[in-house]
């Protein structure tokens, strides 16, 4: 296919949602321009994007490319800070940290810059989780005379909706996380004690309330599952189960309602805290190789291609990987635009 037939095509293609400031008219003709002012090349551009993760000695939130390069300090500053999740955007990060006081839930730009605190209660909050709209934030906290619950706050005023008739216990571990799609979260729950059993994956639908158990472990009662993480079409969730008995680890992925479990059989022993690759064709993981010492890994979903991308100097903790979908569009001599500014502008390709 010919380059003018190609930008045709993703012109002809190209419908626009509400976006203010621009309109079909606008990107149509963007398109059209660069096969008037000549066009290089039109092809698929492959950003890995950007790994985050808490590292010690004083668990700082840290930055690095996929393939472990340009390895950044985000927080910088005295107290903890945990758990980063990028907002859908990738533009701001949500993270838990005690440099109030109890743990609360905080934001800051891609860069570190601007924080912003965004929780204030007494107990303490963990495992936050963006919206898909990047407009709400899910969390679990355990205030003064609470048990933990799961908790959504509005980025936009800042009120916070209790989130009632949840299954059993929810515990931390790596949870909760927000599916794709916006109707469910995925949570650890740890069972009643009767049962004798450990923590393990459960989803909830956040219209019916709703609780579907997806990890079962009927034949070790010493297995638990924990950090679950979706895929990025919501198809999956990746998770790492653990045995006592078998003194094991392994990271597995499910289907969204509980079917199809498949062991990712990763080149390192003991991974765990898988994250997904932005593709949805990869993972990046942690493995612990001894005296507080965790490596990160990167391997493709069916376990092959699996290298070392941050060698086992620190502890690590909390995983996520966010990266743009680029098709870039090169105009002689002009800057390239990409499918995630399309995004960014209310487009989307039927």
């Amino acid at each position: 296919m010919t380059t003018w037939m190609r930008l045709a095509d993703v012109a002809a293609t190209c419908a626009i949602g509400p976006a203010p400031a621009y309109g079909r008219v606008t990107v149509v003709a963007t398109l059209f321009a660069a096969l008037f002012v000549g066009v290089d090349a039109l092809a698929f551009s492959h950003d890995e994007g950007r790994i985050i993760f808490s590292r010690v000695p004083n668990w700082e939130i840290m930055r690095m490319t996929a393939d472990g390069d340009d390895l950044t300090n985000l927080s910088e500053h005295p107290a903890g800070d945990f758990e980063p999740q990028w907002s859908p955007d990738g533009r701001r990060i949500v993270f838990v940290s005690h440099r109030d006081g109890p743990s609360e839930l905080y934001t800051m730009n891609a860069d570190g810059e601007d924080v912003r605190r965004l929780t204030d209660r007494d107990g303490a909050e963990w495992g936050p989780t963006w919206s898909p709209d990047g407009r709400r934030v899910a969390y679990v906290s355990e205030g003064v005379g609470e048990i933990r619950a799961l908790y959504i706050v509005r980025l936009a005023d800042g009120v916070v909706e209790r989130i009632g008739d949840q299954p059993r216990f929810i515990v931390g571990g790596g949870g909760p996380r927000w599916s794709p799609d916006g109707r469910t979260v995925a949570l650890v729950v740890a069972p009643p004690i009767i049962e004798g059993r450990s923590n393990t994956v459960w989803t909830l639908d956040l219209a019916t309330r709703a609780p579907r158990r997806i990890v079962h472990n009927p034949d070790d009662p010493t297995q638990s599952a924990w950090a679950p993480d979706w895929s990025p079409d919501g198809s999956r969730i990746a998770y790492t189960v653990g045995s006592v008995a078998k003194a094991s680890r392994t990271i597995h992925t499910i289907g969204a309602r509980g079917a199809g479990e498949q062991e990712i059989a990763t080149d390192a022993p003991r991974p765990s805290e898988a994250a997904w690759s932005p593709d949805g064709e990869s993972i990046a993981y942690t493995v612990h190789e001894g005296a507080n010492r965790f490596a990160i890994r990167v391997a493709r979903v069916d376990g092959t291609d699996d290298q070392e991308i941050l060698p086992a100097t620190r502890a690590v903790y909390g995983l996520d990987w966010w990266g743009p979908e680029l098709l870039a569009v090169n105009a002689r001599g002009k800057r390239p635009f990409t499918w995630g500014w399309l995004k960014e502008v209310g487009a989307s390709v039927r």
